[in-house]
């Protein structure tokens, strides 16, 4: 629900802009209000779509710049259209590759959650365990290995002291 209300808005807010910035003078925050809108849509969609909203951006500031009255210079109007089209295209960009990187480390983190859950099934099935020390304390105990040495995972990670209690002297 949330999500189609904001499609909503950002499709109201596109058409909005357009209507004033057909109907106004050329400024260059009426850009600035097209980012908002790339932005917003970076919030639901994803790669080929989101270039798509900034393409349409950059179409609807190209067909008010050709509906519009003309305004002094034409060179400024032109520039005006040109540093707009420049913003929304950067923040298109800048919006897409923030999401790719996002579903790359989701997709990364997934992997990760896979591989842990291989090496626990596997340590548990060959009753082998793993554990690291650094220079002070343990940093790392599996599951397994808390079964092998008899600790309890809930009581945290067991110091040097609990581990060389366990290991015989000779």
């Amino acid at each position: 629900p949330a999500a189609m209300l904001l499609r909503i808005a950002t499709v109201a807010m596109a058409a909005g802009i357009f209507v004033v910035d057909t109907i106004l003078a050329h400024e260059l925050a009426v850009g600035v209000v097209y980012i908002v809108v790339v932005l917003m849509a970076s919030r639901f969609c994803m790669g080929r779509t989101l270039l798509l909203v900034g393409a349409g951006c950059v179409a609807l500031i190209i067909l008010s710049y050709l509906l519009s009255p003309p305004v002094a210079p034409a060179g400024y109007a032109f520039l005006n259209l040109t540093l707009r089209s420049a913003g929304i295209g950067v923040a298109t960009l800048l919006a897409w590759q923030s999401r790719s990187a996002q579903s790359a480390a989701r997709a990364g983190e997934e992997a990760l959650r896979h591989s842990e859950a291989y090496l626990a099934e596997a340590q548990r099935l060959s009753h082998t365990g793993t554990f690291a020390f650094n220079a002070t304390a343990a940093v790392y105990w599996s599951e397994e290995s808390y079964r092998i040495w008899g600790l309890d995972p809930l009581n945290g990670l067991p110091n040097r002291e609990t581990v060389l209690q366990r290991i015989h002297p000779d």
